[in-house]
Formats: structure tokens, sequence, C-alpha cells
């Protein structure tokens, strides 16, 4: 097969394939999403409610923001004492 047919072959195969949601009229898509965001709030609230949530982006940032936090105020409890030598961080932040 020469270099041209396989092109042709490949030209063939993509315009056989069907379109996407980006190539749906603008009205028609805004629709398409509307619903696809229903079906996944919905999706997450049934997750929710039998106590096994959903990793969404979202959740799972504000785990790793919560995380990190405690990571840094461990290592800063470590390396700054508090003046009474115990281990809270009160006398450090403030009376």
């Amino acid at each position: 097969m020469t270099e041209s047919e396989t092109l042709a072959r490949l030209y063939a195969a993509l315009q056989t394939t069907k379109p996407g949601i980006r190539d749906l009229p603008v009205d028609d898509r805004r629709e398409y999403m509307k619903e696809a965001k229903r079906r996944s709030r919905q999706k997450a609230r049934e997750a929710a409610e039998t106590g096994s949530p959903e990793p969404t982006s979202a959740a799972v940032r504000a785990a790793l923001a919560d995380a990190a936090i405690m990571l840094l105020v461990d290592r800063i409890q470590r390396l700054v004492p508090t003046p009474d030598g115990g281990d809270d961080f009160v006398g450090v932040c403030g009376p």
C-alpha cells in the first residue's frame, strides 16, 4: 500500500466518525450540557446519600488543601516551640 493510499484510507475513516458534542448547534449543546450536569449532580447526591460520596475535583482539592495545612502546622510546631514548652500553638500566634 502506498503512502497516498494510506492517507486516503485514514481520511475516509476520519470522515465516517460520528459528530461529537462540539459539533452540535449552540442551543443543542447548551441543552446537552445542562442535562449532563443535572445527571452528574443527581449521581453525586445519590452517592452521598449512600455514604460514599464521589471523588469530585472540588472534594479532592479541598481534602488535599486540608492535608497540606495540617502538615504545615505540624512542621511549624516542630520548628518553633511554644514559650511554655507545650505542643499547643497558642503562645506563638498571640495572647
